[in-house]
């Protein structure tokens, strides 16, 4: 029930919003009082948080002798109106673009908590194809926070099919799992990292954009666009890559 909920909360609805949609699919039919106490919601909350789904069409009501009934829309409808949105959205996008860009040039921070934050930092480093990547870190440390099967199952194929290459400077607590992949078919480059170096977060930089990535304990992600910031750590990256060298290597 909590994943469920969880899962809710990263389409868009709040805690007590999740809370109140699960709980009436759970009882289908139901008076509020007893949605409320389901939720383990206030009945007066529980109403307040009804009149916000009802508006977006996730939950609705009827009449009936033994008084209001409520009821959720069913998942697949969700579903459906989760996409429409996202449809709606799309046909807005080159507009809000256009506008983004009439605010000059300042550098662009954002700031995430949690793996869907890291995910999304992540999925935008996709978006060029023939791009060069730059990561630095613990990529073991960066697979405790999103599992290595998001990296090895969506991350790494969708990479490739963009035809991105990545340059790595990686410790060596690098699973041997990693080391001995196939990194020219992956068009992967690792160099290694003195191990007295080590630190928990990774660092990856393309395009005009930094990803800093803390530690699992943590799960912070930030994320810095500037065409200045970005070239710096470019050259710091590159710096390091030479200094490293070509006999300490994963090579293509």
């Amino acid at each position: 029930m909590e994943d469920l909920r969880k899962t809710l909360e990263k389409i868009g609805l709040s805690e007590k919003e999740a809370a109140l949609y699960v709980a009436a699919l759970n009882l289908g039919e139901a008076p509020m009082s007893r949605l409320a106490r389901e939720a383990g919601l206030k009945r007066t909350t529980a109403y307040q948080i009804f009149r916000a789904l009802e508006e977006r069409g996730i939950m609705g009501s009827f009449k009936i002798s033994s008084g209001l009934k409520f009821t959720a829309t069913r998942p697949d409808s969700l579903f459906a109106l989760r996409q429409k949105e996202l449809a709606d959205f799309a046909e807005v996008l080159p507009e809000l673009k256009a506008f983004e860009r009439k605010e000059g040039t300042r550098p662009k921070l954002s700031y995430y908590e949690g793996q869907e934050g890291y995910r999304l930092a992540l999925e935008d480093s996709l978006r060029k194809p023939g791009n060069l990547l730059r990561h630095v870190g613990s990529i073991t440390e960066s697979h405790k926070t999103l599992d290595e099967r998001y990296d090895l199952d969506h991350y790494l194929p969708t990479r490739i099919k963009q035809n991105i290459r990545i340059n790595c400077l990686y410790f060596p607590d690098t699973k041997r799992s990693l080391m001995e992949r196939e990194h020219a078919k992956e068009l992967r480059e690792i160099r290694y990292l003195p191990r007295a170096r080590w630190f928990e977060g990774s660092t990856l930089v393309y395009d005009d954009k930094v990803i800093m990535l803390s530690g699992a304990e943590e799960t912070m992600t930030v994320v810095i666009e500037s065409k200045t910031i970005a070239e710096a750590e470019r050259q710091k990256f590159d710096l390091l890559w030479g200094l490293v060298g070509s006999t300490n290597k994963t090579s293509l």
